[in-house]
């Protein structure tokens, strides 16, 4: 698919804002072609579980990613991890 902009949403333990954060997403960008790339940076309360069952019925699969990482590694980290996997 061709993307306007990919942008990385590092998590790390975010469980109580999640929801909101993904409307928001949706709604700021919902005029653009975003590729919406989530790493979860080894959270442990869980948000890992929220995100795998959750943002397909957010957002369409095509336009999301999730990476997830065994352990925290640090936003610097995940942000990289992100880059890897920017479209546009």
């Amino acid at each position: 698919m061709n993307y306007k902009a990919s942008i990385i949403i590092p998590i790390y333990n975010e469980y109580n804002s999640l929801n909101n954060l993904c409307l928001k997403l949706k709604q700021s960008f919902k005029s653009c072609s975003i590729k919406y790339i989530f790493i979860d940076d080894g959270s442990i309360d869980g948000s890992s579980k929220w995100l795998k069952e959750n943002l397909k019925n957010k957002f369409n699969e095509e336009n999301f990613e999730l990476v997830t990482l065994n352990k925290n590694y640090g936003k610097g980290h995940a942000v990289r991890e992100g880059i890897k996997k920017i479209e546009g």
